[in-house]
């Protein structure tokens, strides 16, 4: 019995010290190797606004007086050059276009022709009458060609003295009407003041071409040459 009784305090004794390592292997620290996690913050900027410049506005109308200077011009070149061809695309296209050989608009008299006639004008061997001559009442009979190189450009018009706009220049004794006539247009005159001093300037000669309005758009209706008169 006492064989038992100590057999039986062995083995408590057994059981506690088991149990002893236990708790000390669970509550032992076990340190786990830490791993350092670098974060990266991204952070959103707005782009930077600057302050762009505004668009400029829409350039001003040109002035009329500056479009119809310019029209004139482009005209007169082509007149220098005998380009009927393109003279016939500023060619008003309902109206046409009147040659008047003085500065009096003879609206009886003077021929108008529409643009695609202006076309083949440069071949054209038909003998016109244009008007009057000064002084005798004569008819002025030519072709074009003639008449272009006696009554529209008969001197070099591109290196007038004088330029003017809706303004007339040259002055004779014959009545210039062509602000009667035509109304509602405007005219750009190329002038000069003479040629010969002997002749005291009564040899000046004027070129004015004449513009009306369709659509917005300005067409010639009208060349008249000018000159000193009896």
């Amino acid at each position: 019995m006492r064989i038992l009784t100590i057999s039986f305090v062995v083995i408590l004794i057994s059981l506690g010290a088991g149990c002893s390592n236990e708790q000390e292997i669970s509550g032992s620290k076990t340190s786990i190797p830490t791993t350092k996690i670098e974060t990266t913050s991204t952070i959103l900027t707005s782009p930077k606004t600057t302050n762009s410049p505004k668009p400029s506005a829409a350039p001003a109308t040109e002035p009329l007086e500056q479009r119809i200077r310019s029209k004139a011009d482009q005209v007169l070149n082509i007149l220098k050059n005998k380009d009927m061809i393109k003279l016939a695309e500023y060619i008003h296209p309902d109206l046409g276009v009147r040659f008047s050989p003085y500065s009096f608009i003879d609206t009886e008299h003077n021929l108008v022709f529409k643009a695609d006639q202006i076309k083949a004008m440069k071949s054209d061997t038909t003998l016109y009458t244009w008007g009057k001559y000064d002084g005798s009442g004569e008819p002025i009979k030519l072709i074009f060609e003639k008449y272009f190189n006696q009554f529209i450009y008969d001197h070099d018009y591109s290196k007038a003295k004088e330029i003017a706009y809706d303004h007339i220049i040259g002055k004779g004794t014959m009545k210039n009407n062509v602000q009667e006539v035509y109304k509602d247009a405007h005219f750009v005159e190329y002038h000069f003041s003479g040629f010969d001093s002997m002749y005291e300037g009564n040899d000046w000669k004027s070129l004015r071409i004449i513009f009306s309005q369709k659509d917005n758009e300005w067409y010639i209706v009208g060349i008249e040459h000018d000159q000193w008169t009896i």
